[in-house]
């Protein structure tokens, strides 16, 4: 078995960067989560499974598997699907290199130690929506083996 350290340090380049030039390209030093705090945001996700019950009640052979083709998956998040993500960006975020404002300037990260409200608001200041989910899915995603890392 072959197996990754949660907890190292690993760099990531957003999707949108990935095609401008090197030295314009904006660097993320991110890290895997603890086990409390996995087992502590995966306690406020409550996934649930919808189908129509009449589907189970006298469906005969491969009722169940029928409803399952119609069903749908919702998650409820305790907290709110924000507070989850500030979470996740938190503990996850180690250090950002050639973040650049409008202006020109570089936009220093306030580090993962810096009090909640700042952490806020400096997400909600420099990262719109998107860059913040592809950077939460990264940190909970990117730390586990793909296939080719298995091959090798």
């Amino acid at each position: 078995m072959r197996v990754v350290d949660r907890f190292a340090d690993f760099e990531y380049v957003l999707m949108d960067d990935r095609e401008v030039a090197e030295e314009e390209k904006t660097t993320w030093v991110l890290r895997g989560l603890t086990y409390d705090i996995q087992q502590a945001l995966e306690a406020r996700v409550s996934p649930q499974i919808n189908m129509q019950g009449a589907s189970l009640v006298g469906g005969g052979e491969g009722g169940y598997q029928k409803a399952m083709e119609n069903a749908s998956v919702s998650v409820d998040v305790a907290g709110g699907r924000t507070e989850l993500q500030f979470d996740i960006l938190r503990h996850g975020i180690v250090s950002v290199s050639n973040l650049i404002d409008s202006k020109g300037n570089q936009v220093e990260y306030p580090g993962p130690k810096a009090p909640s409200n700042s952490l806020k608001n400096w997400f909600a200041k420099w990262l719109e929506s998107e860059i913040r989910t592809e950077l939460a899915n990264v940190i909970i995603e990117g730390s586990t083996l793909t296939e080719e890392d298995v091959k090798n």
